[in-house]
């Protein structure tokens, strides 16, 4: 252990100053906090909301409802203002929208988790590949990582996704298309030096 610690000093010391300089930055720990209250929230979203974002309630004579059925619309409960009973309100069907915007928070994570992973392992395997092999392998996958580079981020995301379809699954793809340039740009920069 102490022959690691002797090996390793410099690095040990440079993630030290790292912590450091982050532990002191207030945006920094503002940004922590509010990552860790979302995760927190998406993890236990059942617990935190009162119910399903697709169930409806209904009143009847018997008392208050709450009904599964996917497509049911309760118009006497529909776009209500916020109240102890739905705090964001509800939406034109009579559904509970705190519900769906805690139940939003998984699928959120769910496509960042996803969108990143996917695209940081495309950029890794591509810029390796160009970084490590160079010549005429580097010049092709560099310069269509050029043409992905070239074009706004977010109307090319919109563009592949609307050719793609409606659908989380396409529009996850579409990220991940824009996305994975930079981090190839990154890699082969990594391997080159």
């Amino acid at each position: 252990m102490d022959e690691y610690l002797k090996k390793h000093q410099s690095k040990i010391k440079d993630l030290r100053f790292m912590a450091h300089l982050f532990r002191r930055s207030l945006l920094s720990m503002i940004g922590l906090i509010l990552i860790i209250i979302l995760i927190f929230i998406a993890l236990f979203a059942p617990f935190i909301s009162s119910q399903h974002p697709s169930y409806v309630t209904v009143e009847t004579e018997q008392g208050t409802k709450v009904t599964e059925e996917r497509w049911a619309i309760n118009f006497s409960q529909s776009l209500l203002p916020p109240s102890p009973k739905h705090l964001f309100g509800t939406d034109d069907y009579g559904r509970d929208l705190f519900s769906m915007v805690i139940y939003g928070s998984r699928t959120s994570f769910r496509i960042c988790v996803i969108v990143v992973s996917i695209s940081t392992l495309i950029g890794i395997i591509l810029g390796g590949i160009a970084g490590y092999f160079g010549g005429i392998i580097d010049e092709i996958l560099m310069r269509i990582t050029d043409v992905f580079l070239a074009i706004p981020y977010l109307i090319l995301a919109m563009a592949i996704a609307a050719a793609l379809g409606r659908s989380i699954d396409h529009i996850m793809e579409a990220m991940i298309i824009v996305w994975w340039p930079t981090y190839a740009r990154i890699m082969r920069g990594q391997v080159i030096s």
